[in-house]
């Protein structure tokens, strides 16, 4: 661990520069002190003007520090991206600029106002079913809460002047708005996020009532069912003391046993029982173990779940896996409210944060007669802000495409139009990663073949990507779809999970989340899957390269079919099973043979084993590879490159960061961090290669715009996407520019790792589109927050773009 610490820092300027000269008398927090910065931010201009000189004189010790920084940065720099395309196109990347106009602010306030109104009616749904809970059935009851399966751990005494149960004042941010008239409450009365609202409306998941805990988050409570049974055999016995949190000293309260167990048998004959897995944890809540507690699954797969109403358990809603069983009216507002304006409340702070210039000479009006007014963004876009090297901003790198449905606030990217006579030209790179990763699977399984030789689609993988089709289901989706019989999209999904590192703990986790399926058959699934695609693990050792042209003649004078055995062949070196592996009678057949044709050439030492020991590299330390699936030769050439001490990109040699790269020899435990990390690894070569591509294509359309004199502008590029403005009698032309640099960029790349061959299914984006606005589709319904519908754009696909320039730029 202190080795690598020793190898990273983090990105403030400061840690940046302590890092970087780490024996200066006086570090730079010292030397730049960051407390003046938030005078520019929350200081009044005459108080910056009073302290003008110690806020200039930081502003030069920030310059200092910079350029110190950058005398040391620039030789590394160079050093670790060697090609100069990869500097042009983070320049490129760097410039963003976003045309706006006045629906840009007009937007916001509609959004604003239409998440109030929602929220405000969700409150009210909240505090009505609040209050009729805490008011019993209205006649007088007195109500302790002791029965209530929800409830049971919530504070039921009276308290405050007005004697308010204490839980009904928990749910207000102030008690004085606990008796307001309902039609006076708005959403700022009560903590919407409060833990409370789950508990009100009954929520179960499954047949299990919801419970929340200070230590483990929202899980459900399970009753042991024979113990429970043989418990409440005596019909005195209502009531048992249970913990209301998982720690030791938690306090006791009654829980209600007997209404608990009823309503799970009531829960389970209406709906049915939900497995749970023999695996998953329970933590006791009484002494006797009659009432368990079980976590609910955390997204991202560990830690505690802090609410059950977000946007990660909508499809458990939607299919009443997650549920209410009271005030479910009231609810259905509640949802409506979450559902719609969750969007809106996680993206609104950073849409208010964007910098935006007008000009006040670029003015009209709109139909009904609205003052409309251009500008511009010039979004601070990270140029390579994760360890990929992919582009960070906090809008928009993260936004999701604009929904179909009510979600408030989907259409941000809408709200970049292009001016008056201009238009916004660009295409998603199809299938860009897939790509890269079967090409990469095609070269390194041909790399012992003379150039003139290797084709495109030599494996399966890659063959089903350039050759295969949605429409006749070919294509790799479509096919592991129908061979595990589950759906074309869960394919996709766990195809391109599988690409980016995730294994089958994941796929089957995601199977029963998703499709349904139960612990068993989701853990048999995902095995299927695995063979399937990625093949079978076995232990193989790598031949000596200098024995290679014995494994050539092998093959031609055994008429083996290279493609059919077990031997590998990764980026142009033999890999044999080792003895201990499934598949060793390959390798004895390959050394018998040896034996066999080879008797005069080896003399006495024939009989030796040193030479079958002198054959291999390190044969005492196999290997796991992968054989037989339709992805092996991609996952076999990632696990190789993964293990090289100084990787690099197979296309712009550009080296992976020292925070993920190899630690230096003899490091402890750097065996350890290697295993760890080794997913992160091998997913940094396809992300990172997919930067290459972005950056190659960037310089292309620099280079085809100044030739052919295409006035035209870059916008922005979010991963696979790219988008350029220019004027609307130059867009055919710019949008033929893209296409050509789509072709050179992947001819470029095939040929950079031997493959002179380009299949046309590839060569051409399937389609470019020319919008007034930014947006995912050209035909994507998007509204102005005026009301009136944006028109369509146009989508050219490369017969329509020949057509429209007679091939020309």
């Amino acid at each position: 661990m202190n080795t690598w610490k020793g190898r990273v820092s983090k990105n403030s300027l400061v840690a940046v520069h302590d890092h970087l000269y780490p024996d200066k008398t006086i570090n730079a927090e010292t030397f730049s002190k960051k407390t003046l910065r938030a005078s520019f931010v929350k200081d009044p201009i005459e108080q910056i003007r009073e302290d003008f000189q110690p806020l200039m004189s930081y502003c030069a010790r920030d310059n200092i520090l910079c350029a110190e920084i950058y005398v040391k940065l620039w030789p590394e720099y160079l050093q670790r991206f060697p090609h100069p395309a990869t500097l042009a196109g983070m320049l490129n990347m760097g410039n963003v600029y976003l045309p706006i106009n006045t629906y840009w602010k007009m937007f916001y306030d509609e959004n604003v106002r239409m998440c109030e109104k929602k929220k405000t009616a969700s409150t009210r749904k909240i505090v009505e079913a609040a209050r009729i809970l805490a008011n019993g059935d209205g006649q007088g009851e007195i109500v302790t809460g002791e029965k209530d399966v929800w409830m049971w751990a919530q504070d039921w005494t009276l308290s405050g002047k007005k004697a308010c149960l204490e839980w009904f004042g928990k749910l207000f941010k102030a008690r004085s708005f606990i008796n307001l008239p309902l039609e006076e409450v708005d959403s700022h009365h009560i903590a919407l996020k409060s833990q409370l609202i789950p508990a009100i409306f009954g929520f179960v998941y499954g047949p299990y009532p919801l419970f929340k805990t200070r230590a483990k988050g929202w899980g459900y409570l399970v009753p042991d069912w024979k113990a429970v049974e043989k418990k409440l055999a005596d019909e005195s016995v209502h009531f048992i003391e249970a913990a209301v949190d998982l720690k030791a000293e938690a306090a006791k309260k009654k829980f209600p046993l007997r209404d608990f167990y009823e309503k799970v048998q009531e829960n389970v004959y209406l709906f049915g029982e939900l497995p749970i897995s023999p695996d998953k944890k329970g933590f006791q809540l009484d002494e006797e173990g009659l009432v368990r507690f079980y976590q609910l699954d955390h997204p991202s797969g560990e830690g505690n779940v802090g609410d059950p109403l977000t946007k990660h358990f909508a499809k458990d809603l939607e299919q009443h896996v997650l549920r209410p069983t009271r005030y479910e009216e009231h609810f259905e507002v509640v949802l409506d409210s979450i559902q719609t304006t969750q969007f809106w409340t996680s993206y609104s702070e950073r849409y208010r944060a964007e910098v935006t210039i007008w000009d006040p000479s670029k003015t009209w009006k709109v139909g009904d007669g609205q003052e409309m007014m251009g500008g511009a963004i010039a979004a601070a876009v990270v140029p390579a802000g994760t360890v990929s090297r992919r582009s960070v901003h906090k809008l928009w790198v993260t936004l999701t495409n604009q929904s179909t449905g009510h979600v408030i606030g989907t259409g941000i990217k809408a709200m970049v139009q292009a001016p008056e006579g201009y238009r916004l030209v660009g295409a998603d790179v199809d299938s860009q990663e897939q790509w890269l990763a079967a090409l990469y699977g095609d070269a390194s399984a041909e790399r012992r073949l003379p150039i003139a030789q290797r084709v495109a689609g030599k494996t399966a993988f890659s063959n089903m990507m350039l050759a295969g089709s949605k429409s006749d289901n070919t294509d790799l989706h479509s096919v592991v779809a129908h061979q595990l019989k589950i759906s074309r999209n869960h394919a996709k999904t766990l195809n391109y999970a599988r690409l980016y590192g995730s294994g089958e703990t994941h796929a089957g986790k995601h199977l029963m989340r998703i499709g349904g399926m139960k612990q068993a058959e989701a853990a048999a699934t995902a095995s299927q899957l695995f063979r399937l695609t990625k093949g079978e693990v076995a232990s193989y050792v790598q031949l000596d390269p200098k024995f290679n042209c014995f494994v050539d003649r092998f093959v031609e004078e055994t008429g083996v079919d290279p493609d059919a055995t077990k031997i590998l062949t990764i980026d142009g070196v033999y890999y044999f099973p080792s003895y201990s592996s499934q598949f060793s009678a390959q390798t004895l057949q390959f050394e018998k043979w040896l034996l066999e044709y080879y008797d005069d050439l080896l003399g006495a030492a024939r009989q030796s084993e040193k030479l079958f020991y002198s054959l291999y590299e390190n044969p005492e330390k196999p290997r796991k590879l992968f054989v037989g699936g339709y992805e092996s030769s991609t996952f076999n050439f990632l696990e190789i490159s993964a293990s090289a001490p100084h990787l690099r990109t197979p296309i712009l040699g550009c080296q992976i960061a020292d925070s993920l790269g190899r630690l230096p020899k003899g490091t402890p435990d750097a065996q350890y961090f290697d295993r760890k990390y080794k997913r992160s690894v091998m997913n940094w070569i396809v992300q990172s290669s997919a930067v290459d591509f972005l950056h190659l294509l960037l310089v292309s359309m620099q280079w085809l715009c100044e030739t052919y004199q295409i006035d035209a502008r870059f916008v922005i590029s979010i991963h696979d996407e790219v988008r350029y403005m220019c004027r609307e009698q130059d867009a055919p032309r710019l949008a033929l520019a893209l296409q050509l640099s789509n072709l050179l960029v992947r001819a470029c790349i095939s040929q950079r790792v031997g493959i002179c061959q380009l299949p046309n299914t590839v060569a051409f984006f399937s389609q470019v589109d020319c919008d007034t606005v930014l947006r995912k589709e050209v035909d994507t319904v998007s509204i102005n927050p005026d009301g009136t519908r944006i028109a369509d754009g146009t989508a050219w696909t490369i017969e329509d773009l020949l057509k429209l320039t007679n091939g020309k730029l």
